[in-house]
């Protein structure tokens, strides 16, 4: 699962899906009022701030240039499929450690003396 934010997640979110930022809020009487930017990703955040330099700029246009937004959806669906076909197999009762009653009287010594 860290393989898979680390990864395919993060590059899908960073590049392609948009988002709108909260540009403004006011308070009318017991009415809020927010206004919000226009969607974009935050990658496109990222290349369009005057304070990060070109280089960096550059980079992640050719990052961008090489990514497959279909392809990452695949590795990702595959990835989380894989996770949850582990998650449905029975658990292995021989792994399972079930705790001594004296465990439970050590316990609840603790609690009530």
């Amino acid at each position: 699962m860290n393989d898979l934010y680390a990864n395919e997640f993060s590059l899908f979110t960073n590049f392609f899906q948009p988002t709108q930022k909260l540009a403004s809020k006011a308070r009318d009487g017991s009415k809020r009022i927010r206004k919000h930017g226009k969607p974009a990703t935050p990658a496109q955040r990222l290349m369009d701030h005057p304070d990060v330099p070109k280089t960096t700029k550059d980079k992640l246009r050719q990052q961008l240039g090489s990514l497959n937004p279909f392809e990452l959806r695949r590795q990702i669906r595959r990835k989380l499929k894989a996770i949850f076909n582990i998650l449905r197999q029975p658990p292995n009762l021989m792994q399972l450690t079930i705790p001594s009653v004296t465990f439970y009287l050590e316990a609840t010594r603790r609690y009530w003396p």
